[in-house]
């Protein structure tokens, strides 16, 4: 469980420092870690969009196993994958941005 706490504050720095704006980092940290609200969308490509998303990847993280959540079958590799995704991709492109903006 505390792996995808860190992975979402790995995430929300890369996108506070992305964006440099205290309200639309909190909305984006918020839309992306909070599938719940996407849940009440019913076309198959949101559901599928879903499981892809870093709390139902984090719940397949926790489980033994294949893992059912929200639409799709994430193995435990792949919502490992996802996870380390979310984290480390943000802050890669928020270094690369930081640099260049502040250099």
């Amino acid at each position: 469980m505390r792996y995808s706490l860190i992975a979402a504050a790995l995430f929300s720095l890369g996108v506070g420092t992305l964006l440099r704006s205290t309200a639309a980092s909190v909305t984006a940290a918020l839309t992306v870690l909070l599938p719940g609200i996407l849940s009440f969308i019913r076309l198959h490509w949101v559901e599928s969009l879903v499981s892809y998303l870093p709390l139902p990847a984090s719940s397949a993280l926790l489980t033994t196993g294949a893992a059912h959540t929200q639409g799709a079958y994430l193995s435990t590799q792949a919502s490992l994958i996802v996870m380390a995704a979310y984290a480390v991709v943000p802050i890669a492109v928020a270094a690369v941005t930081l640099h260049r903006r502040d250099a």
